[in-house]
């Protein structure tokens, strides 16, 4: 998308396109590998692989929306130590 930043409104159609894509690559990593969605207590939760192993062998990510725990869970997948 092309924007005109002579336009009065252009700086903000671009922080605003910036976001969206900065949203589409923080749910790109839940996407792909589909990690269990739920909610504990008043967290969202994302796991992956889902939480029948033990909770040392997974990934999770905690947030107080799905947005923050989705945030939270790429986070932890790409820092994970092994």
């Amino acid at each position: 998308m092309k924007v005109d930043f002579d336009h009065y409104r252009g700086t903000e159609i671009a922080d605003m396109e910036v976001s969206s894509l900065i949203e589409q690559r923080d749910m790109q990593l839940i996407s792909i590998l589909k990690p269990e969605f739920n909610k504990d207590g008043n967290m969202f939760c994302f796991t992956y692989p889902s939480q029948n192993g033990l909770p040392n062998n997974c990934v999770q990510g905690f947030g107080k929306t799905p947005y923050l725990a989705a945030c939270d869970f790429n986070k932890n997948f790409y820092n994970q130590k092994y």
